[in-house]
């Protein structure tokens, strides 16, 4: 008799490149895309260095007049989704919420970069009391 109550994989199929929605973002070059957003742009980004933990990377940059950021990267097919999250941040920040501004969307060839502000504090090292993992500590 066949097994009917077989066990379902808790990983998901990896989704097609033909469908750029759904496929992987790459894994961050910082150095080749802060001088793609620096071609691109008028940003003049200095690279820091990676940033550590994360799915795909993310690098820490300097601006020219001394502020520090955070530069990720996300597919080309979601230009117009990344300046949505910004104005959706740029919403909750002025309720008070701490969430980072995003001060450069910019869309580089294949991609669309993210220059957003580095808050202050560190990543969260596991689990915090109550049992949850990945809070802040705010």
């Amino acid at each position: 008799m066949p097994d009917d109550h077989r066990e379902s994989s808790a990983v998901a199929e990896t989704p097609s490149p033909a469908d750029p929605d759904l496929a992987p973002v790459r894994r961050l070059d910082p150095a080749h895309l802060v001088a793609l957003v620096n071609d691109h742009t008028d940003a003049r980004l200095t690279l820091l260095g990676p940033a550590p933990g994360g799915e795909v990377g993310a690098a820490y940059v300097r601006w020219p007049d001394g502020r520090d950021g955070v530069l990720t990267i996300g597919p080309s097919s979601n230009a117009d989704g990344v300046r949505a999250t910004a104005e959706i941040l740029t919403a909750a920040r002025a309720r008070g919420l701490p969430v980072p501004a995003y001060h450069l969307v910019a869309e580089v060839p294949d991609a669309v970069a993210i220059v957003q502000e580095r808050l202050p504090g560190s990543p969260s090292t596991g689990t915090a009391s109550g049992g949850a993992t990945g809070g802040s500590d705010w």
